[in-house]
């Protein structure tokens, strides 16, 4: 019976040592694969990453561009503004201009009706002086000057001579002989020039021609002149006198 114990125990010791070498195996299998797995859930995790950074580069670009497009499209506003600041501005220099030439023009009518203005008044108020009778007196013949203005004439001078000449002819004009300086003729005043007619014609062929011109002043220091030319001629007995044909002119603008 001692033999059957012992190889009982032989073969529990087999056993033993058996199922201890599969439990190792076991143990070291399991390490395997717990390694295994963790490798794989380390690579697993890597490629996560690269994923998600990947994603984050994709995300980092998506952003990027749309930041590029909002920037593009705020340098294509700040374009238009700035067209359109220039356009306003252009805008604003043109109307300054044209308002310019409005105010230009609109001066120069100012000034050229001023102009006209201050012409207008002194033709009313400056002096005019003109032949007003010519009559025969005592032999002679007295030339009447007349001052029509409405301020007096200054600086007085008469040219003035009477000649007789055949009723078919023309008198000769521009010789006629300087009298000296008279002066002032006040408004609605005369002055008399007395000429020797004595034996000068002979109504029934002949004319008397009196002639000359008067140079004055106005108040506004403004120079004029005044030509006259005309035929005493008696009717009647009656003297009276008629225009030339030619030398009777009268300025009728100041002079500048």
């Amino acid at each position: 019976m001692y033999w059957i114990h012992r190889w009982f125990e032989k073969i529990a010791n087999s056993l033993r040592a058996e199922s201890s070498e599969i439990k190792n195996a076991l143990q070291d299998n399991k390490k395997a694969i717990d390694a295994a797995k963790i490798s794989q859930d380390n690579a697993w995790s890597g490629v996560g990453r690269q994923i998600a950074e990947m994603r984050s580069d994709d995300e980092y670009k998506r952003g990027a561009n749309t930041y590029k497009h909002k920037s593009y499209r705020q340098q294509v506003v700040l374009n238009i503004l700035t067209g359109l600041l220039a356009i306003f501005t252009l805008g604003a220099f043109a109307a300054a201009g044209i308002y310019a030439c409005i105010a230009n023009r609109q001066l120069g009518i100012m000034r050229e009706a001023t102009t006209n203005a201050e012409d207008a008044m002194k033709i009313d108020q400056r002096a005019w002086v003109t032949v007003s009778n010519i009559k025969r007196e005592s032999g002679n013949v007295v030339v009447s000057f007349g001052n029509s203005g409405k301020t007096p004439a200054k600086n007085f001078t008469v040219h003035i001579s009477g000649e007789p000449i055949p009723k078919d002819k023309e008198p000769s004009l521009g010789a006629e002989d300087l009298l000296p300086g008279i002066g002032v003729i006040a408004p609605n005043g005369f002055f008399h020039v007395p000429l020797d007619a004595s034996g000068y014609f002979d109504p029934k062929t002949t004319r008397l021609a009196i002639h000359g011109r008067v140079d004055y002043a106005d108040i506004f220091s403004s120079p004029h002149r005044t030509t006259f030319c005309y035929y005493l001629s008696s009717t009647n007995n009656q003297d009276g006198f008629a225009p030339c044909g030619r030398g009777n002119e009268t300025d009728d603008q100041p002079t500048k």
